[in-house]
């Protein structure tokens, strides 16, 4: 989700094929509240739709910063941050937690809410979940992939 300026082609293609194609360049800008996520590292903040932990070795945590910016061009009246407990592809394996929680309410543009996932494997390879948020109950409901592998001791 962006409230930036965006521009594009829309291509036309005709039923007829002697007619050949039309291209339309198009462009506009977004507003409106909207919320980007960017992951903590070192002094930036690098935007993501996924925070990897690496490899962690079994028996020990990793954890990573996240930080959800109000971007857009109204304030973003932040109402959920929780780790997707069923829905496929984003359901989390338990040894993905919120171990900062993330606070909720209004952020102006500019502003955001920090928390930290933390990644402590057991066993196995890969584990996978996902950072759900939502701006309302009338708002779609985003998404941050999480993914971590084991590494043996």
């Amino acid at each position: 989700v962006d409230t930036g300026a965006d521009s594009g082609v829309l291509t036309i293609v005709s039923g007829d094929p002697s007619s050949g194609t039309v291209a339309v360049p198009i462009s506009g800008s977004g507003t409106g509240p909207a919320i980007c996520a960017c992951a903590i590292d070192g002094a930036s903040c690098l935007t993501t739709t996924r925070v990897d932990f690496g490899i962690v070795d079994t028996g020990r945590s990793g954890s990573r910063t996240v930080r959800l910016v109000s971007c857009g061009t109204e304030p973003a009246a932040l109402e959920e941050v929780v780790l997707e407990i069923s829905l496929h592809p984003f359901a989390t394996d338990p040894t993905l937690r919120i171990t900062t929680p993330f606070p909720i309410g209004r952020l102006q543009p500019g502003t955001w809410s920090e928390g930290v996932i933390t990644y402590t494997p057991e066993g196995g390879d890969s584990h996978t979940g996902g950072l759900r948020y939502s701006l309302g109950a009338s708002e779609p409901r985003s998404w941050i992939a999480l993914g971590g592998r084991a590494a043996q001791r």
